[in-house]
């Protein structure tokens, strides 16, 4: 959901917006953003990799389909890829969509653009001593190997969506109706 605060920066003629990402390491969170110098934000120190940095272009495709995303951050000191093993498999990552006040700071509540999982890792060194880092992630389909603790009944639809009563009917006639034969008949 866009703040109202991102609404207004998104709106205006003036918008400064820049790239934020997250991604997960062994130790701490590797912090980057598409800026110069580095730049805190929601109490975390946001590493400056400026034009040197891309991002692959974000496709959206259909429900289904397994999308990739690539993250090549240039001119690394070396020290950052501490906690950065070879196999980063699983490990989360996020990309958020941001904008800076006048002051040069990031407005509240950037927009999450992309919740990933990372891939695959690869380093080069440049001739002059900094590290080249290319991620390959992946944003995942929906995880239906794990319980998500939400059940189907009439209580959590009004939760979530007052008024609708598709699940009074269903609890109704699966708890009073006769059982249901779900296969084809012939």
């Amino acid at each position: 959901m866009l703040s109202h605060d991102m609404a207004q920066a998104l709106r205006s003629p003036n918008r400064d917006l820049c790239w934020l990402a997250w991604f997960e390491r062994s130790t701490t969170p590797l912090y980057c953003w598409s800026g110069m110098q580095p730049i805190a934000w929601d109490g975390n120190t946001y590493l400056g990799v400026g034009h040197l940095y891309s991002v692959s272009s974000i496709d959206r495709g259909d429900v289904l389909s397994f999308r990739t995303q690539q993250f090549s951050l240039n001119g690394l000191d070396p020290q950052v890829l501490a906690g950065m093993e070879e196999s980063v498999r699983g490990r989360g990552a996020k990309l958020w969509l941001a904008a800076r006040n006048g002051a040069g700071q990031i407005i509240r509540d950037p927009l999450l653009v992309a919740q990933m999982e990372q891939d695959t890792l690869q380093r080069e060194i440049n001739g002059d001593g900094t590290i080249k880092l290319t991620l390959n992630c992946f944003e995942a389909l929906p995880r239906f190997d794990k319980p998500t603790g939400k059940k189907w009944s009439h209580e959590s639809q009004q939760e979530r969506f007052a008024g609708d009563t598709g699940f009074y009917y269903t609890q109704k006639i699966a708890r009073t109706g006769q059982p249901i034969d779900w296969r084809l008949s012939t």
